[in-house]
C-alpha cells in the first residue's frame, strides 16, 4: 500500500493497514563532565553518541482488514507483526534486525532492533474473539563497528578505529588504509593480541589504536 508505515526484517515483512499518527525518533549524546577545581565550573567533553530509540502506536482494526473474517484477521496480522520483529532467528541466534519505512520520515536505510512489543485488546465480539488491538512498538538501532566508522566517516591515523573482518583482509591491507603504511601491521598484531597474524578470524572485530607520537 503507497504510503503505508512497512517493516521488513530476516524473518518476513509487515505493513501497517493503519498508519500510526505520532512516530517517536529520540537521539543523545553522552558528554564527560570534568571538575577541573580550579576553574569557576565544570567542563564538558563529548564521550559518544547512544543508539538511536524509535517508538511508535498503530492500531490493528479487523473490520477493516477484512469485514468477513474480521476476527481472524487480527490473530494473523498480529502474528505476521511477531514473526516480522520479535521471533528469533535460529540462524543467526539473534532477534531479527529490521528495517522501517514510511514516507518521508523513514527511509529504510537504518537498522533497527526490536526492544518491547506492547499489545492492548480494546474491541471484541460476543465470544469473546478480538475484533481491534492497539499495538506499540519500540526499537534501538542497531550499531555494528562498520556503521561507526561509516557514520563518523572515521579515517584518521590518530583515532581509534573498529574493523570487523571480512573474507580477504589482512592486517597488510588494514595497515595501509588506516596508517598509509603496511610497516604497522605488527602494531595491530600486538594491540589485539594475535598470535598469527596472517590468519584472522572473519567476523571478529579488531581495534585499530591511533599511533604514538
Amino acid at each position: 500500500m503507497f504510503g503505508s508505515l512497512s517493516i521488513t526484517s530476516d524473518m518476513g515483512s509487515y505493513t501497517c493497514k493503519v498508519n500510526p499518527e505520532t512516530i517517536k525518533l529520540s537521539r543523545k549524546i553522552i558528554t564527560e563532565v570534568e571538575d577541573k577545581g580550579h576553574t569557576a565550573g565544570k567542563m564538558t567533553k563529548h564521550d559518544t553518541y547512544d543508539p538511536d530509540t524509535l517508538s511508535f502506536e498503530f492500531v490493528v482494526d479487523g473490520t477493516l482488514l477484512d469485514p468477513g473474517l474480521s476476527v481472524f484477521s487480527v490473530k494473523s496480522n498480529l502474528e505476521s507483526l511477531n514473526n516480522t520483529v520479535y521471533a528469533f532467528n535460529s540462524g543467526t541466534h539473534e532477534s531479527p534486525i529490521c528495517k522501517i519505512k514510511y514516507g518521508g520520515v523513514m527511509s529504510g536505510s537504518k537498522e533497527w532492533r526490536c526492544t518491547s512489543v506492547d499489545v492492548t485488546y480494546t474491541l471484541f465480539n460476543s465470544f469473546g474473539m478480538v475484533l481491534r488491538a492497539k499495538v506499540s512498538l519500540s526499537f534501538q538501532e542497531h550499531v555494528s563497528a562498520s556503521s561507526i566508522t561509516q557514520r563518523h566517516k572515521i579515517n584518521s591515523p590518530d583515532m581509534t578505529h573498529l574493523h570487523t573482518v571480512r573474507e580477504g583482509d589482512n592486517l597488510f591491507g588494514l595497515s595501509k588504509d588506516i596508517y598509509g603504511s603496511i610497516k604497522y601491521y605488527m602494531h595491530i598484531a600486538e594491540h589485539n593480541g594475535l598470535a598469527n597474524f596472517r590468519e584472522l578470524e572473519i567476523g571478529s572485530v579488531l581495534e585499530l589504536p591511533p599511533l604514538k607520537d
